[in-house]
């Protein structure tokens, strides 16, 4: 008996993130976008180069690539791992489809796998922005005191603009996905959306969306 499977991945807004949460599971991306393969680049390269100047170079060189990653347009509407394509929604998640001969679960099993790990990174590194660079900061004892401040002060804006960049992705995401149920409701013809953003409380940062009709 065959059948078809479908798996998704939690929401996703920032490729900053998502470069970094698909390189920390180990996920190999076949013919990553550009800008992916850019950011990969500049976080090894900034591994490898013990020079201080080039370091920080290196870092700055890091910064400009985040300042392109600010909101969902630089997101991939496709990423290929393995044999299957995840494609963009319009809900920033990453759907797969697969089908499988025989009742044969192997393939869907091995993508479920791989969409829980990069779910768990994606999460991880998002709640932790700035701590690869809090763990940078605290080996630079060695350093002399000016490099030390030199250092200090980039790392500081490095975390700045990766938590920056991190933010200005959510925002861009609620906005647009507001402006599509604002475009479906009317298309539904005499409607209207009302929406709430939540300041305070367990729910603060969240929004409701609620579809009314014109009075």
């Amino acid at each position: 008996m065959s059948y078809r499977w479908h798996q998704e991945t939690a929401p996703m807004t920032s490729l900053l993130v998502l470069q970094n949460a698909l390189q920390h599971c180990g996920l190999k991306v076949i013919d990553p976008s550009q800008l992916i393969e850019q950011l990969r680049l500049a976080r090894n390269n900034i591994l490898e180069v013990k020079n201080l100047d080039q370091k920080i170079a290196a870092y700055e060189e890091y910064m400009d690539l985040i300042k392109k990653c600010s909101d969902t347009n630089s997101l991939p509407t496709s990423i290929k791992l393995n044999n299957y394509q995840l494609s963009l929604t319009n809900s920033f998640r990453y759907v797969v489809s697969g089908y499988s001969a025989n009742y044969d679960k192997t393939d869907e099993q091995a993508m479920q796998a791989s969409i829980s790990k990069l779910n768990d990174a994606y999460k991880l590194i998002a709640m932790g922005l700035g701590d690869e660079m809090k763990d940078a900061m605290a080996s630079i004892e060695n350093l002399k005191k000016e490099e030390q401040k030199k250092l200090r002060e980039t790392l500081n804006r490095v975390v700045k603009a990766e938590q920056e960049s991190y933010r200005n992705s959510i925002k861009d995401a609620k906005d647009k996905i507001f402006q599509i149920i604002k475009e479906n409701a009317i298309k539904e013809g005499g409607y209207k959306v009302k929406r709430h953003i939540y300041t305070t409380g367990k729910n603060a940062g969240r929004e409701q969306y609620v579809v009314v009709k014109r009075s």
